[in-house]
């Protein structure tokens, strides 16, 4: 199931995001964990209707007030340039931490191309993949960004520790980005450097990852993807905290 899956992906639209797994990533994770994961992910994707996942993330819309349209269209006579770029980016990193901040659940899919914006508001229309977290990892993943961006190093060293990652502590805090975050330029470049230095961090100071790296790589690198497409700097830390204001 694992090669399968993996083929699958490097010949569909996602196969420029399967790079960032260098060969480092399937020595630092094991390969049944692994093929676990993309079986999970390739069930998602089989299926055609998600009712209870897709109600989450309306629901989710609609709590952060996003002008959002989730798999659906809505045509409007308004210019297509009603939205500017940092409107557009605000939406895109919006739509990640609220998704990882607030819910069990991701729709990892948010590629520029899985993006309309007809209007003011913007149509949504991600593929089927969907993870649902392990309750250990996203308790975390949680603590790692919130200990970043609310300046708490001591949540921050708490949530590296639960994954195994202390030895990457800088390496991680470079790949949130220079200063503070308030003009955050997106590079898939950048990106995948960042993740094969964590990699081979791993890989010498003898530690696993968890396998749900692999869901989180593509749903960050889908994110980059689409900010780098935009081409202009976010300030993703004032964006991270008007999500998590009221948690």
């Amino acid at each position: 199931m694992l090669a399968n899956l993996l083929r699958g992906m490097q010949n569909n639209e996602w196969s420029k995001f399967m790079d960032y797994l260098s060969p480092v990533f399937f020595e630092i994770i094991p390969s049944l964990d692994i093929a676990r994961q993309t079986t999970h992910l390739g069930k998602t994707f089989a299926k055609l209707k998600h009712p209870n996942e897709e109600a989450t993330i309306r629901s989710l819309i609609k709590s952060l007030q996003l002008p959002v349209n989730f798999r659906s269209s809505k045509d409007s006579v308004e210019m297509p340039t009603s939205l500017s770029k940092q409107e557009k980016g605000r939406i895109v990193l919006s739509l990640f931490f609220g998704q990882l901040m607030q819910e069990t659940i991701a729709w990892i899919d948010l590629r520029s191309s899985t993006f309309e914006y007809p209007s003011k508001e913007c149509n949504w229309k991600p593929g089927s993949w969907i993870m649902r977290w392990d309750d250990d990892f996203l308790d975390a993943m949680r603590k790692v960004y919130r200990g970043y961006y609310l300046d708490d190093k001591a949540l921050y060293d708490q949530g590296l520790k639960a994954l195994n990652l202390e030895h990457a502590s800088e390496l991680f805090r470079k790949q949130f980005g220079d200063g503070q975050q308030t003009n955050v330029k997106f590079r898939m470049t950048d990106f995948r450097e960042s993740f094969h230095q964590i990699f081979l961090s791993c890989k010498k100071n003898k530690s696993t990852l968890h396998p749900n790296f692999f869901a989180f790589g593509l749903f960050l690198s889908s994110l980059y993807e689409n900010l780098e497409q935009l081409g202009e700097g976010f300030n993703v830390r004032e964006v991270f905290i008007d999500i998590t204001r009221t948690l």
